[in-house]
């Protein structure tokens, strides 16, 4: 080999070598490639005390045994919509389905698709014990 074609090929590199090191020097201070700590918004929901208490404690609301009272912490259930509850639970028994609820005045698709997370259908204790 010439002595220029080992300078041009030491020239080249040395030229490859910078270029990579320039190259590795941009990977690593680009600012996706840096990790910033994710922060996230705490957001509070707007729902009654007496229903956060009720519920975060038990989870949810035993539809067959429920009094006025309990019902009402349900969401979207107040004085009246509890005691057509009450009432046609008197009438006709234990609600078994969540449709079950359907029958009662005031429930319809809409509103039961909210309750349905909230409601426990066990048996009431006359039920289970024929």
């Amino acid at each position: 080999m010439k002595k220029t074609d080992v300078k041009k090929q030491q020239t080249i590199a040395g030229m490859v070598i910078a270029f990579l090191l320039m190259l590795g020097m941009i990977v690593t201070s680009w600012p996706a490639a840096k990790k910033a700590p994710v922060e996230f918004e705490s957001k509070s929901l707007s729902v009654p005390a007496i229903t956060q208490i009720s519920l975060q404690t038990s989870g949810t609301i035993a539809i067959n045994t429920a009094d006025a009272e309990d019902l009402q912490e349900l969401p979207g259930v107040g004085e009246t919509m509890a005691q057509n509850i009450l009432d046609e639970r008197d009438a006709h028994g234990s609600f078994y389905y969540p449709e079950d609820l359907l029958t009662v005045r005031g429930i319809g698709e809409k509103k039961l698709s909210g309750l349905i997370p909230w409601l426990d259908f066990s048996p009431a204790q006359e039920d289970a014990n024929p």
